[in-house]
């Protein structure tokens, strides 16, 4: 992983995860014949995913300081919005990686291609 923290900022600590790449926002929720939004099975599976690898990835007690998140997500084609999986990436991983979301104070998000092997590369940081 070529994830780097930027200059100016004093890392305490760092975690690298490799997750798999969120499905597009249409996947993830749908609208019932009342109008109410709700989460589709993808969206829970996709949740259930990712906390388990970071379960496996780390192992350390959730992060409770101020964060640096960095997010180079890898995509399989080049068209979708790039902040499109960020709220259920980011709340996928609040209780495991990290206690609460609202600690992240600076956030990257770089979008690459990879048709053969889609995945979001996640750094997080002390601060």
């Amino acid at each position: 992983m070529q994830l780097n923290i930027p200059e100016g900022l004093k890392s305490v600590a760092k975690i690298y995860l490799t997750l798999p790449s969120p499905p597009i926002l249409n996947h993830l929720y749908g609208i019932s014949r009342n109008g109410v939004r709700y989460k589709k099975p993808a969206h829970t599976q996709y949740v259930t995913d990712v906390q388990k690898l970071c379960r496996v990835q780390y192992q350390g007690k959730p992060l409770t300081t101020s964060m640096y998140v960095e997010l180079r997500w890898y995509r399989p084609r080049r068209s979708g919005d790039i902040d499109s999986c960020l709220k259920t990436m980011l709340d996928a991983m609040q209780g495991f990686i990290y206690e609460n979301d609202s600690k992240i104070d600076k956030l990257l998000i770089t979008r690459d291609y990879d048709k053969e092997r889609p995945r979001m590369e996640v750094m997080v940081v002390s601060l």
